[in-house]
């Protein structure tokens, strides 16, 4: 007679185990899942109804609440009933525990701060539920007309989905300008520039600019010589170049005194 096997003999598992780089990652992953918070799930009873997955009913019933962010258990119960009808399969008339928690994960994700917040976070799961249900009858059809119509429809749900981030990120004042204002002291005499200012050297280069000496030039900043002086040629065997001054002198006038001549009688 052969051994009988027992209910308490577990079966060899045949496969091969991790190997070591693996192993590392997987003690990694252990890591980061054991800092996780779990999201709060939610049981159903014999009679259907959605209750606590252990005894203590009232801390279950504040995990829901942090979860939505409120303290109305009215809208607690309002939001789970929506999550249930709307994550239900089409062809299912209540969502099974894993679709009403999966649901419950992502409004959790969310981390709703007040009412307003949790309402669109049920919106989100719902549409996330009802996008991933049209994109699995799109790739299981066969039909054209079916796949065009359940293509559009998953375009369009995709779209909202992003739409409605962008408002929870603009709610949460993520997409707000900040405008800094500073504190300018100017003293007597100074003057400020508000901007920002450029100094623009050779094209090209990217130098500051620069100031091009001319041997002719006066200096902005020197002394006008008299009349006796005279500044230095450009040529070294030039003569220098004389400077007015404020000395009265005599203007030619501008009109030569030449005598007019007669006019002559008109030729008959």
């Amino acid at each position: 007679m052969g051994a009988r096997k027992t209910k308490s003999e577990a079966p060899v598992d045949l496969r091969p185990a991790p190997f070591e780089k693996e192993q590392a990652r997987i003690a990694m992953a252990r890591e980061r899942w054991v800092d996780r918070t779990p999201p709060v799930q939610i049981q159903r009873n014999e009679d259907g109804v959605g209750t606590a997955p252990h005894s203590d009913d009232s801390g279950w019933t504040m995990r829901i609440g942090d979860a939505f962010g409120t303290r109305s258990p009215e809208f607690m119960s309002q939001a789970l009933t929506a999550l249930n009808a709307t994550t239900r399969s089409r062809d299912s008339a209540e969502a099974t525990e894993q679709q009403w928690n999966a649901a419950i994960a992502l409004v959790s994700a969310v981390a709703p701060e007040n009412e307003l917040e949790a309402a669109l976070a049920v919106q989100m799961a719902s549409n996330h539920a009802l996008t991933t249900d049209i994109m699995g009858r799109a790739a299981s059809t066969t039909n054209r007309d079916f796949l065009q119509l359940y293509g559009n429809l998953a375009v369009k749900l995709q779209r909202t989905f992003t739409a409605q981030i962008e408002a929870l990120a603009r709610m949460r004042g993520k997409g707000q300008q900040t405008v800094r204002v500073e504190h300018v002291t100017v003293e007597a005499g100074a003057q400020a520039i508000v901007g920002d200012v450029h100094h623009h050297g050779p094209r090209g280069t990217g130098a500051p600019p620069r100031t091009e000496e001319r041997p002719h030039e006066p200096s902005r900043t020197a002394t006008i010589p008299q009349a006796s002086a005279a500044l230095p040629s450009p040529h070294a065997e030039g003569n220098g170049v004389p400077v007015p001054s404020n000395a009265e002198r005599t203007v030619s006038h501008s009109r030569r005194a030449v005598p007019r001549r007669a006019r002559q009688p008109k030729r008959t």
